[in-house]
């Protein structure tokens, strides 16, 4: 009998451990660094606002700034995480910036509640909804990166 009493205690501890936020001082802010030799300023610029246009459907909604000139795209989107079967939203920053055979990708994950958030108590994600959003980040990348190589789904098209 006492074995199971402590067993269920274990588990309902756990199970409310996975309820909790994130602790505070995680990183919040993810820096890629991409070298891409031959390419100039503005073909990387092209190749991140074509991926980012194809990765967010209209990337208008998601980035304000799309400067060419200066090589930056600056914008804010929404990462999704579940709690208890509710759709969460997290927002975050992304910034992108070209120069010549190099650019850089940035997000920034931004404390607060959405207002489009089912989990109107939750300014910060739980620990595995947090390890969804950098893995989120992470995938964008390696898409981005592939993309500024000339090896994108976009790029694909035109190779005929």
């Amino acid at each position: 009998m006492r074995i199971l009493v402590s067993s269920v205690i274990v588990l309902m501890l756990t199970a409310c451990t996975g309820l909790m936020p994130v602790r505070d001082d995680v990183k919040s802010e993810f820096t890629f660094d991409y070298q891409i030799p031959g390419k100039t300023k503005d073909e990387l610029w092209k190749s991140a606002r074509d991926f980012f246009a194809g990765t967010y459907g209209d990337s208008r909604s998601v980035f304000r700034v799309m400067d060419q000139v200066d090589g930056t795209i600056i914008g804010k989107g929404t990462a999704s995480w579940a709690l208890l079967g509710n759709e969460c939203i997290t927002d975050y920053h992304v910034r992108f910036a070209a120069k010549d055979a190099k650019a850089r990708l940035q997000f920034e994950i931004i404390r607060g509640v959405p207002p489009l958030s089912k989990c109107q108590g939750w300014p910060w994600p739980t620990e595995d909804g947090y390890n969804e959003i950098v893995n989120s980040c992470m995938l964008v990348s390696i898409g981005l990166e592939a993309s500024l190589r000339g090896e994108g789904n976009s790029n694909k098209l035109k190779d005929f």
